[in-house]
């Protein structure tokens, strides 16, 4: 990652996403307690008429790493750790744990870190334990949900702050990729692109919230915002703001790092706009309410189409297809489309799914290869099934949010037909991963058109292979599966006709479409080709 895009990537990843891979847990690295390299964390309290600012540094280790969690261990050890602190350090199933320390009024204070692997969505994948040196731990336990996906985080906002993220939930800089670590006594929202608190709706109002003098309120309205935190079980306002970055080098004072740190993120700033550029936040009749419209229907309707999985994407048939293929060799044909894609994307490696659907695939590739997954679909009720599964899910459109962190494959399975800018998203995603995996429907024989009630704007194979050179992307895999997808329309038709009379625009959409290529047969296949393509 040397041009400028990937470095800028790199950073986004590497702040306090889930299942992330900070520069911190690089081996080679050296720092006083020989943990891993060092992340320098200002704090900026805010209270009523008051402005208080700390600073912090943090080492993180990673499972993988040679040594695992040896170091933290002894550490903690040496350090005489609570005993609670210890056990859980030594408890199995982490995949990073890391320690903090943190400069205040009251002396120094300690904090161990623990993420586990991402489980069921309800339990903690983070949980934190905070301790002064001498004295007992206390135990908070967190999980993370993206903006402004998860509703019941509006239930949480104290009500000062209401105003706050309602304007700050509005702009790119939150909906493109934020999220946040809800907890029983905090909400740390995470704002990786580093927007400028002046510049920024909603964060602009705090100095006047809290009525700082105006040098206080020069100051913050210049600084870099990496994290805001809320405390939405206190009546009276209280906040802080915290910014953070990797150490360039032993400094004299906290003065100075503090210092080093803002002009380290004042610096990246601009990059990460670079990779925003084009983002805008997501209108109310944007491609993304109109997908989410049309694909949140009743989820028991669609498992009578679809089958057990709620795959939506074609199977692709091994052999001779048949020609009314039954409930079984459906489940093997979908199952076969995605298990088509393993070749491709290593085990355990991490994947995000730009229109996950219900979810099928990334099911699969969580549970059968072992991959981090993220899925992402413009539709709340896919959403909400998703999530039900335990599995890692954001609801936002993907044409108007970027991945949350550096992955090792973004995965399109029949969601790029409704991209409106293919260009302009296949360019925003470039620094995002080492490949992307595709398989997406195209219209070849035809002027290009915007189909299935308005929600795909097709192109032909041939722009496909345009859109992607231009945007950046080395195609490796050029492969066209029509042939063995044509017998999917014939399932799905018989299937919907199960169903008794619906209002559902999508269920009556995709009836009279399957009516059409059933009756069309070899002419409709020739003439659209299902391309599926990897690019690195």
């Amino acid at each position: 990652m040397d041009d400028p895009g990937r470095d800028a990537a790199r950073k986004l990843d590497a702040m306090e996403w889930p299942g992330g891979r900070p520069a911190s847990l690089q081996t080679g690295s050296s720092t006083p307690t020989g943990i891993g390299g060092e992340w320098f964390d200002i704090q900026v309290c805010l209270s009523p008429g008051g402005m208080q600012v700390t600073g912090g540094a943090s080492q993180w280790r990673d499972a993988a790493m040679p040594g695992g969690f040896q170091p933290i261990a002894e550490w903690l050890r040496g350090e005489s750790a609570p005993l609670a602190v210890r056990d859980a350090q030594a408890a199995a199933g982490a995949r990073r744990q890391g320690i903090a320390r943190a400069q205040g009024p009251d002396g120094p204070a300690w904090q161990f870190f623990r993420h586990d692997a991402p489980g069921h969505h309800d339990t903690p994948i983070r949980e934190t334990w905070c301790w002064r040196p001498g004295g007992s731990a206390e135990r908070r336990a967190y999980r993370f949900a993206f903006l402004p996906d998860d509703a019941a985080l509006s239930g949480l906002f104290p009500g000062w702050a209401a105003p706050v993220l309602k304007a700050l939930l509005r702009t790119a800089d939150a909906t493109a990729m934020s999220g946040a670590w809800q907890g029983e006594d905090r909400l740390a929202i995470v704002l990786p692109t580093l927007p400028e608190l002046g510049a920024t709706p909603g964060l602009r109002d705090l100095p006047a919230i809290f009525a700082l003098d105006a040098d206080a309120s020069d100051w913050l309205r210049r600084l870099p915002v990496h994290r805001l935190v809320l405390h939405p079980r206190e009546a009276s306002p209280r906040a802080s703001i915290h910014l953070g970055g990797w150490r360039p080098a032993p400094l004299a004072t906290e003065d100075q790092a503090q210092d080093a740190i803002i002009a380290a993120a004042r610096a990246d700033r601009p990059r990460i706009a670079a990779l925003m550029q084009g983002m805008e936040p997501p209108q109310p009749a944007g491609s993304g309410a109109l997908l989410d419209g049309f694909y949140s229907g009743d989820t028991a309707a669609w498992r009578t189409v679809l089958g057990e999985g709620l795959h939506y994407h074609h199977g692709l048939f091994d052999g001779v297809p048949p020609p009314d293929p039954t409930d079984a060799a459906m489940l093997a044909a979908v199952r076969r489309a995605v298990e088509e894609f393993y070749p491709f994307v290593p085990r355990g490696s991490r994947v995000y799914d730009l229109g996950c659907g219900w979810g099928g695939p990334l099911a699969m590739l969580a549970r059968e290869r072992g991959c981090e997954v993220v899925g992402v679909t413009a539709a709340r009720g896919q959403f909400d099934y998703v999530a039900q599964m335990g599995l890692p899910v954001r609801h936002a459109d993907a044409e108007h949010s970027l991945p949350p962190g550096v992955f090792d494959s973004l995965l399109m399975l029949e969601s790029l037909e409704h991209i409106h800018d293919k260009l302009g998203l296949l360019r925003r995603l470039r620094p995002f991963a080492r490949q992307i995996v595709i398989r997406t429907n195209c219209q070849d024989a035809a002027p290009p058109s915007t189909r299935f009630a308005g929600t795909m704007p097709m192109v032909s194979s041939s722009t496909l292979r345009s859109l992607l050179e231009e945007a950046g992307w080395t195609i490796r895999h050029w492969r066209d599966r029509r042939a063995e997808a044509m017998p999917s329309p014939v399932f799905w038709g018989r299937r919907v006709r199960l169903l008794p009379p619906m209002d559902d625009p999508h269920i009556n959409v995709l009836r009279d479409w399957c009516d059409r290529v059933v009756r069309l047969g070899t002419i409709w296949g020739q003439s659209n080709p299902l391309i599926e393509v990897v690019a690195d």
